[in-house]
């Protein structure tokens, strides 16, 4: 069970909640359908959230893919290097923390984690370290460095204790799931609308020829389009399953209600938390575009003094700043709106 302090949690223990444990995965558990719709939402979610960064002159070794998809399942990221190769990975805590509850020093791990082999002697999926017996100084400050620090760490976003950080995956599961519920209504609301059709039949024999060429209802009216099906109760089936009214639009309103929400609380400026009918006040609407700016800027912060210590540390120019597909503008005027060029610049 992930160590839980205050609704953050332990690095170290987050490994078993994100499903990189190997023995259960909620990132690629779809049994039923709802968790097919849960699993589309994730990618979905997962595709804007390393889209939102664009990122300049980038060490070799490192991949800002990678580096983006690490925070978005473990909150932070370690970035060191290695002889002549940079390296981003998630870490874990290795001796002490200081007065504010930072890392003096850290073990750096396997985004995947490792092959490991349980006390019942079974192999499983483990938190494994990147290097054995690798211990990385952390550098919190520009002016401070003096030789013997070795890393530095980047958060996702403004956390509340140093040592502690609740992960956008993990953050953003609530909105996810909630989604997957109005799409079930939305399917289950089209399918309960549809004109069904009934046929009294005299016995049992001739209601189970006829349930022999029509088939179950639901899977008949969306897999073959028959709506025609047999009963035997003297009540009529119309007068129980009356034409329900068709709500899809309510619904289609509530989802997107609840995606610009949880796109919002990425920094994503969207049409609005609350989409109403009426037409929206021009107050209201910036306010919610200037609540999704301060979530983006302060994610936009982080990486920014991240690559300040980076470049410091390994005398390098790593630069990040907004994407293109955020702002809306073309700013290197290459005529195409893209969050990355064609070939991202490295620096050797």
């Amino acid at each position: 069970m992930a160590d839980i302090y205050n609704g953050y949690i332990n690095q170290q223990g987050l490994v078993k909640m994100v499903g990189f444990d190997g023995k259960y995965n909620p990132i690629a558990k779809t049994k039923d359908l709802i968790d097919k719709y849960e699993r589309a939402q994730e990618i979905r979610e997962r595709q804007q959230f390393v889209s939102r960064y664009k990122y300049k002159n980038t060490p070799k070794g490192i991949d800002t893919e990678i580096l983006e998809r690490i925070l978005y399942y473990r909150g932070r990221v370690c970035l060191f290097k290695i002889d002549d190769t940079y390296y981003a990975v998630p870490f874990a805590l290795k001796g002490t923390i200081d007065g504010y509850g930072r890392y003096r020093a850290i073990v750096p791990l396997t985004f995947q984690g490792s092959v490991m082999v349980g006390k019942d002697g079974k192999e499983y999926m483990g938190d494994g370290t990147f290097l054995s017996d690798l211990t990385l100084k952390v550098l919190y400050d520009t002016d401070q460095v003096d030789g013997t620090q070795d890393c530095v760490i980047m958060d996702d976003y403004t956390n509340g204790i140093s040592q502690y950080i609740l992960p956008r995956y993990i953050v953003n599961e609530v909105y996810r799931k909630g989604l997957a519920e109005i799409n079930i209504l939305i399917r289950h609301n089209l399918i309960s609308s549809a004109r069904v059709y009934t046929i009294r039949v005299l016995d049992q024999g001739q209601k189970d020829a006829v349930l022999e060429e029509i088939g179950d209802m639901e899977e008949s009216i969306l897999e073959s389009g028959k709506r025609v099906f047999p009963i035997r109760s003297s009540i009529k089936l119309e007068e129980v399953l009356n034409d329900k009214k068709l709500e899809t639009k309510d619904y289609w309103e509530c989802y997107v209600s609840l995606d610009n929400l949880r796109e919002n609380m990425m920094g994503i400026e969207n049409n609005g938390i609350f989409k109403k009918k009426e037409r929206q006040l021009k107050g209201e609407m910036e306010l919610e575009a200037s609540s999704a700016d301060l979530v983006y800027q302060d994610g936009l912060t982080q990486r920014k003094k991240a690559l300040e210590r980076f470049n410091a540390l390994f005398n390098t120019n790593w630069q990040v700043e907004e994407s293109e597909v955020i702002s809306g503008y073309d700013k290197n005027m290459d005529e195409e709106i893209s969050n990355y060029p064609q070939k991202e610049e490295q620096d050797d």
